[in-house]
């Protein structure tokens, strides 16, 4: 896995076939509300595209990722799912530039300046008959310089944002009444993009973020069948580094009830000092699938004397079960395939 973090490559990387790549943004509001959202173009969740790449190995057609572009949305209320959208849309709905972070899928639209930051737009259909939209700026508060210098990777994390003010408002438009929900906190943004599945090289992931209000802390974790690799970031809110750099963890596993295995407690600390640790409880799952788990877990950094704590959002992931036809039909529920705007 290539970690990186910059502006410039938050860009559309138009990979090719089999591919991936997607803009992903999360925050957590002042006022109990808290979201994630992302822009797919290769959405790997998609069986439909997965049995096209099932089928590409066999020599029968190609799969095309920009045919299987999607907006994907969960918005939370004190940890519980409000709205959720996961519509998957063909090419002639999607633009992506190549030279600047801008991605239109359907009516969503994501953009960037250097006075608002990033721009996210939402207008489209939720589940359970509601539509969501609305417009949540997220604004970098810094940008960190990271480069691991794996440029040999076939897949790539941009931590791009790790900090960002957020604000912003939606409004969710239901078959009975209407609310509109403000947005103002504390978010993130990144990018990730590789040029084949990420089952080929990666067997389980997990991941983290959390804020205070003084400092950030992410986590990302990789397995495969060779190497497991723990990265730590730990910034100030001025973006001075902390830490940056691979991590010793220690865990306890579970397994959920649909079977994905997961670590329910991460014990973190820097390889090269004893400055401080961090501590993930994944205490409340939000979101759950046959290949996936997000949870808004307990953080606890321990720095010195000082003990922070605070909540953040930490996710499981196995990409191998994408692959497992018996869950395709679990799998393809929440997904509105969109032909038509």
């Amino acid at each position: 896995m290539e970690i990186i973090s910059s502006l410039t490559d938050d860009v559309w990387h138009k990979l090719g076939n089999n591919s991936y790549e997607w803009w992903y943004f999360d925050a957590i509001s002042d006022n109990g509300y808290s979201l994630v959202v992302t822009f797919f173009c290769g959405l790997p969740f998609s069986p439909y595209y997965n049995e096209k790449i099932v089928q590409a190995q066999e020599g029968i057609g190609v799969a095309d990722p920009k045919q299987h572009t999607a907006i994907y949305l969960c918005l939370y209320k004190n940890k519980k799912l409000l709205a959720y959208i996961l519509n998957e849309y063909p090419e002639q709905h999607f633009f992506a530039a190549l030279d600047n972070p801008k991605v239109i899928i359907g009516n969503n639209i994501l953009t960037y300046s250097s006075d608002n930051g990033f721009s996210v737009k939402i207008n489209d259909l939720a589940l359970w008959g509601k539509r969501v939209k609305g417009e949540i700026f997220f604004k970098p508060e810094f940008f960190p310089s990271i480069d691991s210098h794996n440029s040999d990777q076939e897949h790539t994390w941009n931590c791009v944002a790790p900090r960002c003010k957020v604000n912003g408002e939606l409004t969710i438009t239901g078959i009975i009444k209407t609310r509109k929900i403000s947005i103002c906190g504390i978010g993130y943004h990144d990018h990730n993009y590789g040029s084949r599945p990420m089952h080929f090289d990666i067997n389980r992931w997990h991941w983290g973020r959390f804020h205070t209000k003084d400092q950030t802390a992410i986590y990302y974790i990789t397995e495969n069948n060779n190497d497991q690799t723990a990265f730590l970031m730990v910034l100030k809110n001025n973006g001075e580094i902390l830490y940056l750099g691979q991590a010793s963890y220690d865990f306890k596993q579970k397994k959920d009830l649909m079977g994905v295995e997961y670590f329910s407690h991460i014990s973190l600390a820097p390889k090269d000092t004893n400055n401080f640790s961090l501590d993930i409880f994944k205490t409340k799952t939000v979101d759950q699938g046959p290949f996936y788990l997000r949870f808004l877990a307990d953080y606890k950094l321990k720095s010195s004397k000082l003990v922070i704590e605070n909540i953040g959002f930490a996710e499981a992931f196995q990409p191998q079960k994408l692959f497992i036809k018996a869950f395709w039909p679990f799998i393809k529920m929440p997904i509105k395939k969109i032909n038509q705007l």
